[in-house]
């Protein structure tokens, strides 16, 4: 199954319904990139040899999630109820007590910051990718406009040869000569 963060982002900005199994009261906790990385570095310059949760302890309903998502996209589809899979856990929070007795980690970035940082940088790299396909569409259109105005250049010569009489017609340069029919 999809991850459920790219799966509501991607239905809301195909301007569907975001799809919630059950009564989406079961939770999940979401962590940045950037405190994960932190973590990890704290991980390898600490002397811990047990396990040790890394995440976020902050937790989000789904119906919670589905809406946030629905009101930052601007998705006004609502929400689909689904029946809840067997298998689909019903809380998930990471007990950090060791990183953060070991190591003094805890996340840093808060959900929506972490979202409206990602919504900017991904809407950044929209944008550059706009800005090429408009680049891309100019130098298409240059190339085509190139082209029609040089088999308008040819056009009009022939048109002007055509209008001379014919003993005036000089033969192409890169014509090859005719050759006699041999029988």
């Amino acid at each position: 199954s999809t991850p459920v963060m790219p799966a509501f982002c991607s239905q809301a900005l195909r301007g569907e319904p975001l799809t919630v199994f059950g009564d989406g009261l079961q939770t999940r906790s979401f962590c940045f990139v950037s405190d994960l990385v932190r973590c990890i570095s704290g991980l390898m310059e600490s002397n811990l040899t047990e396990p040790c949760n890394v995440g976020n302890p902050h937790e989000m309903t789904m119906l919670q999630l589905a809406e946030y998502i629905n009101r930052f996209t601007g998705n006004t589809a609502g929400i689909l109820h689904k029946p809840l899979p067997k298998d689909d856990p019903t809380r998930r929070k990471p007990d950090i007590t060791r990183a953060m007795e070991t190591f003094g980690w805890a996340p840093q970035v808060g959900f929506e910051d972490g979202v409206d940082d990602a919504g900017q940088e991904l809407g950044g790299q929209e944008r550059e990718s706009e800005r090429q396909d408009v680049a891309d569409r100019e130098r298409e259109r240059a190339n085509r406009d190139a082209g029609l105005q040089h088999g308008l250049e040819r056009a009009g010569g022939r048109a002007a040869e055509a209008e001379r009489p014919h003993d005036e017609i000089e033969p192409e340069r890169d014509a090859e000569p005719a050759q006699a029919a041999v029988h």
